[in-house]
């Protein structure tokens, strides 16, 4: 098992390679789950990506990129891949921001309904298509 500033050290050299710079910050975000942690990349001209690094525990961890895909030609909203590793485990992926479901749950709903609303429109999207035509 790769150790903590191993780690750290291997995400410093992914994220250098791959933005051409090493002047990011590097935020860990407390949500995750499924074997897999979060950081959201932060450049100094505000651009922002989301580092995805996934275990081996849960199987689809190491099919995320091609569901992504897979995903994205039935033109489901999903985040844009910027960069994969496989061997390391690494996604560097387009940040949709930190707005959730779960971030919004006391807010009035007239302010989440929206939100719901293209949830529930992706969700029957996704469920719409005859195996046949996939």
């Amino acid at each position: 098992m790769v150790g903590t500033n191993d780690m750290q050290k291997e995400i410093q050299k992914f994220l250098t390679e791959h933005l051409g710079t090493a002047d990011f910050t590097l935020e860990p975000i407390k949500k995750g789950g499924s074997d897999r942690q979060f950081f959201r990349v932060s450049l100094p001209h505000q651009d922002s990506f989301i580092l995805m690094h996934y275990g081996d525990e849960v199987a689809e961890n190491a099919h995320w990129a091609y569901i992504n895909r897979f995903m994205t030609s039935l033109r489901m909203s999903v985040p844009q891949i910027i960069e994969k590793d496989e061997s390391r485990h690494f996604l560097l992926i387009e940040d949709l921001g930190e707005v959730d479901l779960w971030s919004l749950r006391f807010e009035l709903w007239e302010e989440r309904r929206d939100y719901y609303f293209q949830v529930l429109t992706q969700i029957y999207r996704l469920h719409s298509f005859a195996l046949s035509e996939i």
